[in-house]
């Protein structure tokens, strides 16, 4: 949000719409939680409630006798709650690879390979935020790319996406490689692990839920193992 309510001086209608309706959603915020605190922190809450500016006709003259904040139904959206959540998972997945490799003011190419075009329509809606919260130049999303991106390494977001980042040029390849190795054995023992554990003769009574959330984990450690793979032999064309 922060880049765009301070991109000053603009004159494109849609980020001038978007620079209000983020004014008006922190105003909400505010406004919402110093009411919902007003029991608990009476002195508080008045002084910066009365800091605000009140919206037009809001005539409320204390926050002791504004309305306490009631649930709205139409505010609840699980479909954005998910998507949200799992662009939430995309960017810690990047930052901790740019933690692996120490990079800080450096902005290295993003790419997203995706499974389908839900995910991948997700991912191009939040093109923005992606961009500024992993530190990055503009993402680009991949449906089922072949090839892993020359000079990348690549992260499992989940079983529908993996994340690449170029990092050719910025790390110490040889080191790399064996980060990789071992990131590699330790999938491979997970995977093998599970899946003995799956493979047991009292598995069946496993509840369905469990043995649901297994497979997809299987099924992700193996993608894990398969990138992996691709992206220590795409290291190797580099030394």
């Amino acid at each position: 949000m922060k880049p765009v309510l301070y991109a000053d001086g603009t004159t494109d209608p849609s980020v001038i719409a978007r620079q209000k309706s983020g004014r008006e959603v922190v105003y909400t915020c505010v406004d919402v939680g110093l009411r919902l605190l007003s029991p608990f922190m009476p002195f508080l809450t008045e002084e910066l409630w009365h800091r605000i500016s009140r919206r037009p006709n809001d005539t409320t003259e204390s926050i002791c006798i504004a309305p306490y904040p009631q649930a709205v139904d139409s505010w609840n959206d699980e479909t954005t709650e998910k998507n949200v959540k799992f662009v939430q998972e995309a960017v810690s997945t990047v930052r901790r690879m740019r933690a692996s490799f120490g990079l800080t003011k450096q902005k290295p190419k993003l790419y997203f390979n995706v499974t389908n075009s839900e995910t991948a329509e997700i991912l191009n809606s939040f093109g923005e935020t992606l961009a500024f919260f992993t530190s990055s130049t503009d993402p680009e999303v991949k449906l089922n790319m072949d090839a892993v991106p020359e000079g990348c390494s690549v992260e499992t977001v989940n079983e529908n996406c993996q994340a690449y980042m170029t990092v050719k040029g910025l790390v110490n390849v040889e080191e790399e490689i064996a980060k990789l190795v071992k990131k590699k054995e330790k999938a491979e023992g997970d995977h093998a692990k599970l899946l003995k554990t799956t493979q047991a003769a009292t598995y069946a009574k496993v509840p369905e839920a469990k043995q649901k959330e297994n497979a997809a984990k299987l099924e992700s450690l193996q993608s894990e193992i398969t990138t992996t793979d691709a992206t220590i032999a795409n290291y190797k064309k580099f030394i």
